[in-house]
């Protein structure tokens, strides 16, 4: 996953459109939501991680909370 991340990182500072949040715990999702919505963020991009597929749930409901789309 590391190599995927360096990846959209270097492609994304060329166009200028990335901003990485590190939630790693369940407890910090609702700190990224936050600060991905404060920075005006179009959209949210996951990588796959058994903790998200688990709670699937909370992260539909912080995307409505924060009117921010997730995939």
């Amino acid at each position: 996953m590391h190599t995927m991340v360096r990846e959209m990182e270097a492609a994304a500072h060329i166009a200028g459109i990335l901003q990485i949040v590190n939630a790693s715990s369940l407890d910090a999702l609702e700190n990224a939501y936050s600060a991905i919505s404060t920075a005006h963020a179009s959209a949210l991009i996951l990588f796959s991680s058994p903790m998200f597929y688990i709670n699937y749930r909370r992260l539909v409901e912080l995307g409505a909370k924060y009117r921010l789309p997730t995939m």
